[in-house]
């Protein structure tokens, strides 16, 4: 097999592997965190305590298991 052959197989080789990585990014189910539910030290004077929060995060996911977007 001559220099150009390798080369060649090399880069269909590494062509292969970035489309199954961008095959793998396509299929996947993105999740987010909302980082705004972290306690601060300024929030937590005023009601954004941590067991506040868990209670917000808490009837979020009621929601969003029961279908139903909070009102905006």
């Amino acid at each position: 097999m001559s220099t150009i052959d390798n080369t060649l197989s090399n880069a269909h080789a590494i062509l292969a592997g970035a489309q199954d990585k961008i095959d793998q990014l396509r299929n996947i189910n993105p999740f987010f965190i909302d980082l705004s539910l972290r306690e601060n030290p300024v929030g937590a004077r005023v009601g954004q305590t941590l067991p506040d929060q868990l209670m917000a995060l808490y009837q979020r996911a009621q929601r969003s298991l029961a279908g139903t977007q909070p009102p905006t």
